[in-house]
């Protein structure tokens, strides 16, 4: 599949509400038995706070379909550690453990700015533990539709996203009696190959809890090998995977919540 074609545009206000890429590879025992202060050195101009969390506990025998699902090795799991750097002003977020390396931003404006900083992080890893190849790369969006802030506290949801989408909530009288609303899909991409997104989208409560929500999170991913000589090499993955996530959320959205947001147009 491949989403319809559209303006790439810029919201204000922003509806992300965090954006995370996440790299997996061959589990490299250096980064569980050594301190990684090498590579903090590399990065800490950026991400100067460090936090560390591990060995990961394991309360027992972890079946292999459950570790292969959460990316860990079963039979390690136990020892596994894990390293956060963070920015000074606690937006950016770099995730380091033996099996991936993370990169969270809770104040994404937009791609060049995140690729940017995400080039520097996937410079210093590579140069510091050279992966042999990445087994899988994926990009993910949050979206989080907040009708109060865009001045659409009375909205109903059936007039800000699409048919498609918004499902039951389109019939009369459902709104009003809807308590939870949660959906999970899972579509093969037409490219890059073997890509795939995991959207999960409903209703979710954010930051003061009272007000209702309509998240859409699109996880984009790919587990087929590639090569990690350098950046570029998981640069055309996600850049493709970029493109389908705006690509998506405009596939949502109505004019009228397009209209709300304030769209301005990327040359």
């Amino acid at each position: 599949m491949r989403f319809p074609e559209s303006q790439r545009v810029i919201y204000t206000p922003n509806p992300l509400v965090e954006v995370i890429c996440q790299l997996r590879f061959p589990r490299i025992l250096k980064i569980d038995t050594t301190l990684p202060s090498s590579f903090q050195e590399r990065v800490k101009s950026r991400y100067p706070l460090l936090t560390e969390s591990g060995p990961i506990p394991s309360p027992g025998p972890v079946p292999p379909e459950i570790a292969h699902a959460l990316g860990f090795d079963p039979g390690l799991l136990s020892m596994q550690r894990a390293f956060d750097l963070a920015s000074e002003d606690g937006v950016w977020r770099l995730s380091l453990t033996s099996q991936f390396i993370a990169l969270t931003t809770t104040h994404y404006e937009r791609w060049e700015t995140f690729k940017d900083q995400l080039r520097f992080v996937l410079d210093a890893f590579i140069a510091e533990y050279a992966p042999p190849y990445f087994t899988r790369v994926g990009l993910r969006y949050r979206d989080m539709i907040q009708r109060s802030t865009l001045r659409l506290a009375d909205a109903e949801w059936h007039t800000l996203l699409l048919p498609h989408v918004v499902g039951e909530l389109a019939k009369e009288g459902i709104e009003s009696s809807a308590e939870e609303v949660a959906r999970h899909l899972v579509l093969r991409l037409d490219e890059p190959s073997a890509a795939k997104v995991r959207l999960h989208h409903g209703f979710a409560k954010y930051k003061d809890k009272s007000e209702t929500c309509y998240l859409i999170d699109a996880d984009f991913f790919t587990e087929s090998r590639t090569e990690s000589r350098n950046v570029s090499d998981a640069e055309p993955v996600l850049d493709s995977f970029n493109r389908e996530a705006g690509r998506l959320f405009r596939w949502c959205i109505s004019d009228r919540l397009k209209a709300a947001m304030d769209p301005q147009i990327v040359a």
